[in-house]
């Protein structure tokens, strides 16, 4: 399957829960946004607790803050002065967040560490370009972040340059220097302490402006988080299982609101809308009306994210999930298996499968039977608190299996039945996510089949089904992280409530 960053991507559940095929993800899709009559609206949010900010920015800046500072000019009788320019990395010591109401201050400490500063002298003489050593000891570098506006948008970005405060520091030459800097030695009106000063100076504006550069990049970028639309689709496969699925999110209305800064941490709520292209294979069926929230979902305490020891909650909403996995119906995503009988891909062992149990002489027939699966109907989602699961349910599902007959492929049998697909998350999956088959229950099936004897009863075809289905399916989903960002995330816990379900990652 190749994937670009995609948000919800961990949402999608059922491209892999049929049956992981080729889908193609774009993200560059060009449209005007949609209506909000059609959006869910904050039908995600992400919570970052305090000690997440902190935790965040400093796996960004474990490397070092790269120090990147263009040269400045000076002009003194008879001298011009250039210092500059700088790119180096600096290593961090420590990293703290101080939250404050609608404000986050963060301190970051370093220690023992130099910057080599180009310093060219110009005189009618002639250009002189020596090397200085900026040996600081230590130095504590204050960040001041807010929710504001740029020409970005809303985000979370410092109010102003960070304050750089050095300890003690000592200016030495890289090498000779031959300019003379004592009064009347030809360096005009600079003397060597002045020089010290601009140098110190310089160096101090560096960090300060490369600190608020790494502040200033955006936090939901930095952990994965897609805006705008996301296109999957399937290009390439049967013209039968042609289709497309579409979503669009962005920061909720009004957007003063929807990013928000307090002491407990920070939360960014997005509205989503989705669309699709139908496909052959899918059933033609309207999509429930959009499912808001009935009742707001608690605003998540970060005492559940200590719990875990997790970065980041991210809040998604039953109507988001259920209008995902209708839109992928409708899209073709649950099309698993061939056109017409005898292009399937997809096999199962036949002494696994065992159709002699319903009657059927499976020595007839080859070792493997290929099947085919696409929904009758759009699937339904319930929230189950007690048990902690999501339920997928369909009053109608299709599963066809073919075999070799005497070297030809042939219907094996047809089956139509109801299903309810009980689904937990495990946090057991670095990288990735992964979700339990808790159960499966089929509520009613029909079989039609050339090869059986006499119709099983009732009860021995909806075991077989069921059983079919897990041989089919496995017992775990393991699906790709809903965040691909510079910092990697890992599902720590999850907890479904009435209005949503809550995703744990930690780095």
């Amino acid at each position: 399957m190749r994937r670009k960053s995609a948000m919800l991507s961990g949402v999608l559940l059922w491209v892999l829960l049929c049956g992981c095929e080729q889908v193609e993800v774009r993200l560059d899709h060009e449209g005007a946004p949609p209506s909000s009559e059609v959006k869910l609206q904050r039908g995600v949010r992400f919570f970052f607790s305090n000690q997440g900010l902190e935790g965040l920015w400093e796996e960004s800046v474990s490397s070092g803050v790269t120090l990147s500072q263009n040269a400045e000019s000076f002009e003194f009788n008879g001298l011009g002065l250039r210092l500059g320019p700088v790119e180096q990395a600096l290593p961090v010591s420590r990293l703290s967040a101080y939250p404050k109401q609608e404000l986050t201050t963060m301190l970051v400490e370093m220690d023992a560490f130099q910057i080599i500063i180009p310093v060219r002298f110009e005189r009618e003489q002639g250009t002189v370009i020596c090397r200085w050593q900026l040996a600081v000891v230590d130095a504590d570098i204050v960040a001041d972040l807010a929710v504001i506006e740029d020409s970005t948008g809303y985000q979370l970005k410092p109010v102003s340059l960070p304050s750089t405060q050095f300890g003690s520091v000592r200016l030495d030459p890289v090498g000779s220097c031959p300019v003379d800097l004592t009064e009347g030695g030809g360096a005009g009106e600079l003397t060597e302490e002045e020089l010290e000063g601009y140098l110190t100076n310089y160096g101090r504006d560096a960090i300060g402006t490369s600190v608020r550069q790494l502040f200033s990049r955006s936090l939901l970028e930095l952990v994965g988080v897609q805006r705008g639309f996301v296109e999957l689709s399937q290009p390439h496969k049967l013209a039968v299982k042609q289709g497309s699925f579409l979503s669009h999110g962005d920061l909720s209305e009004p957007i003063t609101s929807s990013l928000k800064l307090a002491p407990t941490g920070f939360t960014a709520e997005f509205d989503y809308a989705f669309e699709f292209e139908p496909a052959v294979c899918a059933p033609r069926v309207s999509l429930d009306a959009l499912r808001q929230y009935q009742s707001e979902p608690p605003v998540v305490d970060p005492a559940l994210l200590d719990e875990v020891n997790a970065t980041l909650a991210i809040s998604v909403s039953h109507g988001v999930i259920e209008r995902v996995m209708q839109s992928m119906a409708r899209g073709g995503f649950m099309c698993v298996g061939m056109e017409r009988p005898g292009t399937a891909s997809q096999t199962v062992s036949m002494s696994e499968l065992g159709p002699g149990e319903l009657g059927i002489e499976e020595t007839l027939f080859g070792g493997r039977a290929n099947y085919a699966m696409y929904p009758g109907a759009l699937p339904s989602v319930e929230f189950v608190q007690e048990s902690d699961t999501i339920k997928v349910s369909f009053e109608s599902f299709l599963m066809d299996f073919y075999s070799d007959l005497f070297g030809t492929s042939a219907l094996m049998l047809h089956l139509e039945f109801g299903v309810d697909f009980a689904l937990k998350f495990v946090a057991d999956q670095p990288g990735a996510m992964a979700l339990r088959l808790d159960s499966v229950h089929v509520s009613r099936a029909e079989v039609s089949s050339e090869w059986l004897s006499e119709l099983p009863e009732d009860d021995v075809l909806r075991q077989w089904v069921q059983r079919a289905l897990v041989l089919v399916l496995g017992e775990r989903i393991v699906l790709p992280s809903p965040l691909e960002g510079e910092v990697q995330l890992n599902l720590v816990g999850s907890r479904i409530r009435s209005e949503d379900v809550l995703l744990f990652l930690s780095l």
